[in-house]
């Protein structure tokens, strides 16, 4: 939804300001260019997390869980170009996974 959003953004701004719609300016409700730039780095730390492989499943196993963990793990790794914001998102979420998706270790 927020990707649409940002597709649309130039188009729903112009909207908000034509004066046919709106009176005044006073209720005007707009988003920074910041507010923008933060929601596309959003949209880019969540692309990884967008599968349907286990929501097409009734009972997904460890054996497909596991490595599509691991792969999102691995993606979810800070990159030197990344913003604070990015990095802080990747780093939450990545807590959240590990923390949630463990996995006994099976003893032989």
């Amino acid at each position: 939804m927020l990707s649409r959003y940002l597709g649309q953004q130039p188009a729903i701004a112009a909207t908000f300001m034509d004066k046919a719609i709106h009176k005044s300016d006073k209720d005007i409700a707009t988003i920074s260019d910041q507010d923008v730039t933060n929601a596309e780095d959003v949209v880019k730390v969540m692309v990884p997390l967008k599968t349907r492989i286990l929501c097409d499943e009734k009972t997904s196993t460890v054996s497909m869980i596991h490595p599509m963990k691991e792969m999102l793990l691995t993606q979810l790794l800070p990159v030197e170009t990344d913003s604070m914001l990015i990095t802080a998102l990747k780093s939450a979420i990545k807590d959240n996974l590990s923390r949630n998706l463990e996995f006994p270790r099976v003893q032989s």
